[in-house]
């Protein structure tokens, strides 16, 4: 029997029996899921862009600033791309392993058709686009929409409504396999192309509002001094040594710089809270005229101390340490060349987070700090130091350490364990604060000291300020006072104020100024010792005659102060309580302190009664008559009462803001401050 020999293509079957060619083999699952994500990513960061530049309009407590150049829109537009990307890449591989196990499990011997698998990623499309945009409604609507009822059914019922017809146009398209295969890809595409152009008028807006908004005076040719203004958060006046109390406590640089300076002894904060008293230092305008709240930036119409540096020459940076002075809650890094606000000590590339990394960074915990530690700050600082242009600069340090909670480092945290006495009203408290400002000082002495390395130091103007104070169990009229926030007494109002001139500066030096002054006064003093003109809408008065020897010539003015108290319903306790006015009238010989919503006042006559514990209001009333005319015509036609403004916050900025003492207003009684 012959055997043929066997033929490579003959499979056995007929040609009238051949089998139809088999399809192209799909992409695997996984492809298809990164290449989603990535469509899902880029549409994302578009519309988060959009929201950014659309937000003036929808609301106008959102004052952050936002890139006014092309090429900062672009980065702004690549980095919010970026990292939704990568959210939504996790997303996407989770759901297709999700997917993967689902056909493993039910396939059985019966092979799935991986073509059904387009209907899903349809759906996931339209439903995370949609969710991601109802994340950001929930992010800066009002607390009157983000709690109604009504808001949580249109989202809910939104993401239903657009899965039911996904999945019916995916149903319907079922059979159109090319129109299918390409119909999100034209979707994305087309969605993208809506977005850029719905966000490019918004952009032209915040664009032609940057460059119209300020009118900065420009200065002549003249001596430009290095500028180094830091910032002691919390600070009282009487816990550094060389104001003659607690001598104990031990301030080295601050003590060094004293003794070659001019001391204020009656520095007056405008505000006692964080935002609202740098906000008053930087613009030299009070608390009434920013409108800037713990969580809420002030107005951007006004000239910032830093932008008169910078349209004048100098280079402006700044290092700051917490929430409360990070960019998107204050607005203080207008005029700023650099603004490191970056609350992740191993990293800057955090700071001045726009809307995009609100959301990102926030909801994934990735920044959860509300503060950093003096080193990361002086850190930051050193490296700018040594990689430095020349030419002059204005730099702003702002350190947190001092503010509750009080936990330095060791060995500052047993440093004056026992120090004081038993009965001394939080003794405790009291020894770890004065070990922060030890820290503190600790730090800010790294930098004096490498600025005399550099040969800068002698030819600096140096200020060191403290926003406010803080309160240690003081008895007042009718009120123990812990920590700061609500109240507008000397604990937290009268603050530290040292300022160092050049040498070259003639001027009568180590010594107390006993006038009182203002905060607001820092910024011309800046400025004229800079010879630089003063804006014409800086409410502050320049001390450079003052500190050159010319005391006698100072105007005695009031100072003034303002907070914003919250006060809830006893009715609905958990219900978002109502903010009401309270302000303060202070001369070298009386304080005086209006709450106008409820006719409350106070009045203490701070010669004999330091304390400010008897309150004279009923005894002294043709003095207070006096006084609130004065105080009401500061707040003229506007509102003694408003709604929490900072119920756009993010949850996660909500939680730092309560994690430094911030609740629903700016501190509680006997518990909180900030």
């Amino acid at each position: 029997m012959t055997t043929e020999p066997l033929d490579p293509n003959d499979t056995g079957v007929s040609v009238g029996e051949a089998e139809s060619p088999a399809p192209p083999p799909r992409p695997p699952l996984w492809s298809r899921a990164v290449l989603t994500s990535l469509a899902v990513g880029v549409l994302v960061g578009l519309a988060e862009v959009c929201w950014s530049y659309r937000l003036t309009s929808l609301s106008p407590d959102w004052r952050s600033s936002l890139p006014v150049t092309i090429g900062g829109l672009a980065f702004f537009v690549v980095i919010a791309v970026v990292i939704d990307v990568c959210i939504m890449l996790v997303g996407g591989l989770l759901w297709a392993c999700a997917v993967a196990v689902w056909r493993d499990v039910t396939a059985g011997d019966k092979p799935i058709r991986d073509r059904r698998l387009g209907i899903p990623w349809f759906v996931l499309t339209m439903a995370l686009s949609y969710l991601w945009v109802g994340w950001v409604g929930l992010f800066i609507f009002p607390s009157t929409a983000m709690h109604s009822k009504l808001f949580r059914v249109t989202l809910i019922g939104g993401v239903v409504a657009l899965f039911a017809v996904s999945l019916f146009i995916a149903w319907s398209l079922r059979r159109l396999h090319r129109v299918h295969r390409r119909l999100p890809t034209v979707c994305w595409a087309i969605a993208a192309v809506i977005l850029l152009l719905f966000t490019l008028p918004a952009y032209s807006r915040v664009e032609a509002k940057s460059h119209a908004s300020v009118d900065i005076p420009l200065g002549v040719e003249g001596a430009r001094p290095n500028v180094l203004l830091v910032t002691l958060d919390t600070v009282r006046f009487d816990f550094l040594p060389f104001y003659g109390r607690n001598t104990w406590i031990q301030t080295p640089t601050l003590s060094a710089l004293a003794a070659e300076g001019i001391i204020f002894d009656q520095a007056i904060s405008q505000a006692p809270t964080t935002t609202p008293s740098h906000c008053s230092i930087m613009t030299s305008v009070y608390p009434s005229v920013h409108d800037a709240m713990n969580g809420k930036p002030m107005r951007s119409d006004l000239i910032t101390l830093a932008q008169c540096m910078r349209e004048n020459g100098y280079e402006t940076v700044a290092f700051t340490s917490s929430t409360t002075t990070r960019s998107i809650n204050s607005g203080l890094d207008r005029g700023f060349d650099r603004y490191v606000d970056s609350l992740v000590s191993w990293s800057e590339i955090f700071s001045r987070d726009e809307f995009q990394n609100l959301l990102a960074f926030y909801m994934l915990g990735i920044v959860q700090n509300s503060q950093i530690r003096g080193d990361v700050v002086t850190s930051r600082a050193l490296n700018w130091l040594a990689q430095r242009d020349e030419g002059p600069f204005f730099c702003w340090q702002h350190y947190f350490d001092p503010h509750d909670p009080y936990d330095p480092p060791p060995p500052y945290d047993e440093m004056y364990k026992g120090q004081l006495d038993s009965r001394v009203p939080l003794r405790a408290e009291r020894e770890r604060y004065a070990g922060e400002i030890t820290y503190t000082d600790y730090e800010l002495g790294k930098v004096i000291a490498s600025l005399k390395e550099r040969g800068l130091y002698d030819e600096m103007l140096i200020v060191i300020v403290s926003d406010h104070g803080e309160g240690f169990g003081e008895q007042h009229w009718d009120y123990t006072e812990r920590q700061h926030g609500d109240h507008l007494y000397d604990t937290t109002q009268r603050v530290p104020l040292i300022i160092k001139l050049p040498r070259s500066i003639s001027a009568s030096r180590s010594r107390m100024i006993r006038s009182q002054i203002e905060l607001i006064d820092i910024a011309p003093t800046i400025l004229a010792f800079a010879n630089l003109p003063i804006p014409a809408s800086f409410g502050g008065r320049s001390l450079a005659r003052v500190i050159q020897g010319a005391e006698r010539d100072l105007e005695q003015k009031p100072a003034h102060a303002m907070a914003w108290v919250e006060v809830f319903d006893p009715k609905h306790p958990d219900k978002t309580g109502t903010f009401v006015r309270k302000l303060a009238h202070r001369t070298s010989d009386w304080k005086y302190v209006l709450v106008n919503h409820y006719n409350q006042e106070e009045l203490y006559d701070l010669r004999r009664d330091p304390g400010e514990s008897t309150n004279l209001s009923k005894t002294r009333p043709e003095i207070c008559a006096e006084r609130q005319t004065e105080v009401k015509a500061l707040v003229q036609n506007e509102a003694e009462t408003r709604d929490d403004p900072r119920a756009r916050l993010a949850p996660a900025l909500r939680k730092q803001l309560e994690a430094l003492g911030y609740l629903g207003g700016d501190s509680q009684d006997d518990s909180d401050g900030e």
